[in-house]
């Protein structure tokens, strides 16, 4: 699989980190970045309802955003390329063992059909796995957002299980989280994909 043209601007651990490629760019984000359109598009249901955040507030968002160090825990931007207009965010938080969980939203909705989600994922895998330097990716995908669990899978993602009825839906029922993982053998096996189109 040939790899697309990223360009990682330089990172130093601890230092704020920007990478591009796609047709997008992951940097680190800053308080700037939450602003009311940010607050706005998070309290539509659409997006909250596909999100393990809970209740997020302007103070909330800030407190969160403090707790990432860009050494192995990033919380980053999602931006068109060339552009700082904010399409969603990533968090990512790495273990001892060097394994990195990921959590990826597009909180703009008009964009959720111009694979914003799976050029930003792509750079993120080769982020972690060529410069991080991590052992495995993970990520949880609601069951009942199928269509997100089937991108996954087709470039190469693994569903290594469910976790049943593990998260509230509603006022009474219970939704499953399924589990997924990447290798980097996995990821140098998996297929290109196609970038960001806005």
């Amino acid at each position: 699989m040939g790899d697309p043209i990223i360009t990682v601007e330089a990172w130093t651990p601890g230092l704020p980190v920007s990478f591009s490629g796609l047709g997008v760019t992951l940097r680190s984000m800053v308080p700037a970045d939450v602003d009311d359109k940010l607050l706005e598009r998070l309290r539509d249901p659409r997006v909250s309802s596909q999100l393990m955040l809970g209740t997020l507030n302007r103070d909330a968002f800030l407190r969160g955003l403090a707790r990432f160090d860009n050494r192995r825990s990033f919380f980053l931007a999602i931006t068109p390329r060339g552009n700082r207009d904010l399409l969603g965010f990533a968090f990512v938080r790495t273990d001892a063992q060097l394994v990195s969980v990921i959590t990826l939203a597009v909180t703009d909705i008009q964009q959720w059909r111009r694979n914003v989600s799976a050029a930003a994922m792509y750079l993120l895998r080769l982020f972690l796995f060529d410069t991080v330097k991590v052992h495995k990716l993970a990520c949880r995908v609601f069951s009942t957002n199928p269509t997100v669990s089937a991108a996954l899978e087709d470039y190469g993602w693994v569903r290594e299980g469910v976790l049943r009825e593990a998260e509230a839906e509603g006022r009474d029922g219970r939704r499953d989280i399924v589990l997924f993982g990447m290798m980097r053998a996995e990821h140098l096996a998996g297929k290109m994909v196609k970038p960001y189109l806005p």
